[in-house]
């Protein structure tokens, strides 16, 4: 059943529809829901796995509890989200590996860093606002979403309208699924931590510095696109800015509306253009996402110092991850390059 509700349109109206959902619960109740992403990506992991989706918020319960019990007074403690995103990364991964022994999950929810990552979202908001009423706001926006992504769903099916189209045009390309990505993210947050610590500004949400290394590495065109987008949509934010009160939590919103419209746009354009490319090696949603975390890093810490600190930061993720292709190398005695571990084929109706 599930099944039919996967793939590239799917997972961009879910997100789409999420983030705006997520935004207005919080404009209206001045709760925070657990996040902008917590209700779509809650959602799309259910559709591979419902085992998976009910264990991300008791991770991020357990995170807040051992956040609060043994780091909130140390010097460490004042940079929590990095002290969760590890503990996120570390917590599921565990639990990724014993579900996959036992054939609850595929091992394909292992490359999936926002997964990774998201107990660590609801865990912040947790320690701020309490578990029921996060937790009580966060099931109310998925379950709105779930509702309204239902009912476009059906409406599309009774206008004759097919929400694979774009997968069978995907299937055969290049796909973006990065082995070892676990390991990869964690580093992430360490190389983010560090350059947090002694410049005082976040690379790239850091969670998202193996997929853009990664992206650059293998498929350059792609990158520069992205970089691109980067660039539109940070100019739509600064007229919102110039022109509007837009601020906090509905900015961010809007950025990351503006960054998943864009890259959905550009997606569904070369790939009816071209029958080899795959934009972002089909990773629109980690693309997305990567955009909407820069830009609003460029407009809160100022383009000049996050332009920097971005390229530093790619450039140390890439040269983990070439030590680490080159370490795979010298174990297993054949050649290992970041492309092998990075690149694989979408297969028709594939979760995109």
């Amino acid at each position: 059943m599930l099944e039919h509700f996967s793939g590239f349109e799917f997972s961009n109206i879910v997100l789409l529809v999420g983030v705006l959902v997520s935004a207005n619960v919080r404009r209206k109740t001045n709760i925070n829901p657990g996040g902008i992403v917590v209700a779509p990506f809650l959602i799309l992991s259910a559709v591979t796995s419902l085992w998976w989706t009910l264990t991300l918020p008791l991770v991020g319960i357990l995170i807040a509890l051992i956040y609060k019990r043994f780091f909130s007074h140390i010097y460490l403690g004042r940079q929590p989200l990095f002290i969760m995103a590890g503990l996120s990364v570390v917590c599921m991964t565990t639990i990724g590996f014993v579900m996959t022994h036992y054939k609850l999950i595929p091992t394909e929810d292992l490359t999936f860093p926002i997964g990774l990552i998201l107990p660590a979202i609801l865990a912040a908001t947790i320690t701020k606002q309490g578990v029921s009423q996060t937790l009580r706001y966060a099931s109310l926006t998925t379950a709105i979403t779930a509702a309204i992504v239902g009912l476009v769903y059906l409406g599309g099916l009774g206008l004759g309208h097919d929400f694979h189209a774009l997968d069978r045009l995907i299937a055969g390309r290049e796909a973006f699924q990065l082995k070892g990505s676990a390991l990869l993210a964690l580093v992430s947050v360490v190389i983010g931590y560090v350059i947090y610590r002694y410049r005082r500004v976040k690379a790239a949400g850091f969670v998202m510095l193996p997929f853009l290394a990664t992206l650059c590495a293998v498929s350059p065109l792609s990158f520069i696109l992205l970089l691109a987008l980067v660039v539109v949509v940070y100019l739509a934010t600064w007229v919102m800015r110039r022109f509007s009160l837009l601020i906090g939590v509905g900015r961010f919103s809007f950025v990351f509306v503006v960054a998943l419209t864009a890259v959905w746009t550009v997606e569904y354009i070369l790939l009816h253009e071209s029958r080899s490319f795959s934009p972002f090696m089909g990773a629109s949603i980690y693309a997305a996402v990567a955009i909407a975390v820069i830009v609003n890093e460029q407009n809160i810490f100022g383009v000049r110092r996050t332009v920097p600190i971005l390229a530093v930061s790619i450039s140390a993720m890439l040269l983990v991850e070439l030590i680490g292709a080159y370490g795979l190398q010298t174990i297993s005695h054949h050649p290992v390059t970041i492309r092998s571990l990075a690149v694989a084929h979408h297969h028709e109706h594939g979760v995109h």
